[in-house]
C-alpha cells in the first residue's frame, strides 16, 4: 500500500510508514474516509448538475411565458363572451323573479283579506 503522507510504497499491514513515520489508518478508518470522499464527490456532482440545469430552466421559463400569457388572454376573452351571452338570460330571470314575487304577494294579500273577512263573519 501507499503511505498516506509521503505516498511511498510500504507493507500492507504497516501501522506506521518506515520512511516518514506517519501513522497509517486502519481499514475501518479507510472505509470511513472513502465514504466521506464519495459523499463530497456526490455533492460536487449534484451542484454541477444544478448549475448546468439553470440556463435550461431559464430558457424553458422564457419559452413558457408567452404561451401562458396567450392562454390567459384567451381565457379572459372566453369569460367576456360568456358574460355577454348570459347577461340577457340573467336579466330575464330577474324580471321573471320579480313578476313571480309580485304575483305571490298579491295572492297572499287576497287570501289574507278573505281570512280576515271570514273571521269577522262577513
Amino acid at each position: 500500500m501507499e503511505c498516506v503522507n509521503c505516498e511511498r510504497e510500504i507493507a500492507d499491514e504497516a501501522r506506521f510508514c518506515q520512511y516518514c513515520g506517519a501513522r497509517q489508518p486502519t481499514v475501518q478508518e479507510e472505509f470511513t474516509r472513502a465514504g466521506h470522499e464519495v459523499a463530497e464527490a456526490t455533492v460536487a456532482v449534484v451542484q454541477r448538475i444544478v448549475e448546468s440545469a439553470k440556463p435550461v430552466a431559464r430558457n424553458v421559463a422564457r419559452s413558457a411565458k408567452p404561451v401562458a400569457e396567450r392562454v390567459t388572454k384567451a381565457g379572459a376573452r372566453a369569460a367576456e363572451k360568456a358574460a355577454k351571452k348570459t347577461e340577457p338570460i340573467v336579466t330575464e330571470a330577474a324580471r321573471a323573479t320579480k313578476r313571480a314575487a309580485r304575483k305571490t304577494a298579491r295572492i297572499t294579500t287576497k287570501a289574507a283579506r278573505r281570512v280576515k273577512q271570514a273571521a269577522k263573519g262577513k
